[in-house]
């Protein structure tokens, strides 16, 4: 068990190494609410991929209280023809690209989340 223990905890911190830090907020641009939004699209199967993150988006976009949000988000998998262009800084609000990778999971958007809530702990 220690053994598994040690080797997962080693696999993290090699993770966590390749991720580049978060953009700084800059004091002129706080907004009330920031999303972290982690996209996956399936080599295989791109219409379902593209139709559960179209679907995401289109929640996203029909809440009037997050108009001036920033959405940070991730890609993974298939980085072509990715459907998020929907995001285009909608009203007020502002789309960050914080990962494209083939390979990854929510665990690198996670670590940016974590990040930015200690840099922003307000």
């Amino acid at each position: 068990v220690e053994k598994k223990t040690n080797e997962h905890k080693a696999k993290a911190e090699k993770i966590v190494e390749t991720i580049p830090k978060v953009v700084e907020v800059q004091p002129e641009d706080k907004r009330t609410i920031s999303l972290f939004f982690n996209t996956y699209q399936n080599p295989d199967d791109t219409t379902t991929s593209f139709s559960v993150i179209y679907d995401q988006v289109k929640k996203i976009n029909s809440v009037p209280s997050i108009e001036s949000s920033t959405v940070y988000f991730s890609r993974f998998g298939d980085l072509t023809n990715w459907p998020y262009t929907r995001c285009a800084n909608k009203g007020k609000r502002k789309c960050i690209e914080i990962a494209a990778k083939e390979k990854g999971d929510e665990v690198i958007t996670l670590q940016y989340l974590y990040e930015f809530c200690v840099k922003n702990p307000e």
